[in-house]
C-alpha cells in the first residue's frame, strides 16, 4: 500500500503540483471576481466585501495579473498584463475619481440599501455622478444642435448668394437681350433704309 501512495505522489512532480494549485487558485479567484460583478449573493458578499471598492477591485486585480503572469508566450504575457492594467486604472480610480464602485449587474433592494449604509457619500457621489453625466449628454446635445444650426445658417446664406447671383444674372442676361434687341432693330432699320 505505501509503495502505490508513494508511486502516486511520486509521479508528480513540484512543479506540476504548482502549476496545478495555481490554476485552481486563479480558477477560484477568477470565479469571485466573475460572480461579485455579475450578481449579489449574501454568502460571497460577506467574504469579499473589497471587491465593492475601487481599490479593492484594483488591488485584487493587479495579484491575479500578476500571479498569472508567463513568459512562455507573447499572449500568455499580454493577457495578464492587460489584467494588470486595468486593476492599476481602478486604483487610480480610488483616489482620484468621485465616480462610484458599480454595483453588479443582477442587483436587489437590499444591496443598494447595505452598499449606501457601508459608504455613506455613496448616495451623494452617485447623484453628483449622474448629474455630471446628464449634463455632458445635454452639452453634448447643445453642441450638436448648435453645429447643426451653424450649417443650416451658412446653406441659408449659400442659397442666398446662388439666389442673388442668379438674380444679377437673370438681370444682366435681360439687360443683354435688350440691348441685342436694340441692336437687331437698328440693324433693321439700316438696312430698310440702305434698300430703300
Amino acid at each position: 500500500m505505501n509503495f502505490i501512495t508513494g508511486a502516486a505522489v511520486g509521479s508528480f512532480e513540484a512543479t506540476q503540483l504548482d502549476r496545478i494549485v495555481l490554476g485552481v487558485y486563479l480558477l477560484l479567484f477568477g470565479a469571485i471576481i466573475a460572480v461579485t460583478a455579475i450578481a449579489y449573493w449574501g454568502p460571497v458578499r460577506e467574504w469579499t466585501k473589497f471587491m465593492y471598492s475601487w481599490l479593492g477591485r484594483g488591488a485584487s486585480f493587479v495579484f491575479l495579473g500578476l500571479l498569472s503572469l508567463n513568459t512562455s508566450s507573447i499572449l500568455v504575457f499580454l493577457v495578464p498584463l492587460v489584467v494588470v492594467a486595468i486593476g492599476v486604472v481602478y486604483i487610480v480610480l480610488a483616489f482620484t475619481s468621485s465616480v462610484p464602485v458599480p454595483l453588479p449587474i443582477l442587483r436587489s433592494d437590499a444591496l443598494i440599501v447595505e452598499h449606501e449604509r457601508e459608504n455613506p457619500g455613496y448616495p451623494d457621489h452617485r447623484r453628483q455622478h449622474n448629474r455630471m453625466v446628464a449634463q455632458s449628454r445635454l452639452d453634448r446635445e447643445a453642441r450638436k444642435q448648435n453645429k447643426q444650426a451653424d450649417q443650416l445658417r451658412k446653406r441659408e446664406r449659400g442659397l442666398a448668394a446662388q439666389e442673388s447671383a442668379a438674380k444679377a444674372s437673370a438681370a444682366a442676361a435681360a439687360e443683354e437681350r435688350k440691348l441685342v434687341s436694340r441692336e437687331v432693330r437698328v440693324q433693321e432699320r439700316q438696312s430698310k433704309q440702305a434698300f430703300a
